[in-house]
């Protein structure tokens, strides 16, 4: 009996050290997919072809780059969140908007090529003021979800089309 409950523990711990290892080895390959792409996305992106679209100072989060799917464009595309570096950015400006005029926010938007190289956009979204309403100012607006969004969405890129 005592054979059987070795046999059995080791069993156990052969079976959870194997699970263990495959589970590591899936999240290493996960983040690794994240930063090849982030990667690929920082060497095709050039930002200063889009400081006449975006002109405020701006960082583009390419780690956080999402892959989604549109059905009005029928492909894929990365969408790419943008971090402000000063004071003077939409964000803030927003809150000083007056009735009649647009919230203004930006994202940016790659799509991949069938070379495997990468096309940019600029997305600049407005959404009517409501001084009613003061969540507007701070929302994340995004591509892929514009249900509660009821502005207007251009995609521009850097040759102003």
């Amino acid at each position: 009996m005592k054979k059987i409950n070795a046999y059995f523990k080791i069993g156990i711990l052969t079976l959870l050290t194997s699970f263990m290892f495959t589970n590591c080895e899936k999240e290493e390959n996960e983040q690794l997919e994240v930063n090849t792409i982030s990667t690929q996305l920082l060497t095709y992106f050039n930002q200063t072809d889009y400081n006449e679209l975006i002109p405020y100072d701006y960082t583009v989060d390419w780690s956080s780059a999402i892959k989604q799917y549109s059905e009005e464009l029928e492909l894929s595309y990365y969408e790419v969140p943008i971090n402000y570096t000063n004071a003077f950015n939409p964000n803030e400006l927003n809150k000083f908007k007056k009735e009649g005029s647009y919230y203004i926010k930006y994202k940016i938007l790659a799509i991949e090529n069938n070379d495997e190289s990468f096309s940019f956009y600029a997305a600049k979204f407005y959404q009517n003021v409501n001084p009613l309403n003061n969540v507007l100012i701070n929302s994340d607006i995004s591509f892929s979800y514009l249900n509660s969004f009821t502005g207007i969405v251009h995609l521009i890129n850097n040759k102003k089309k």
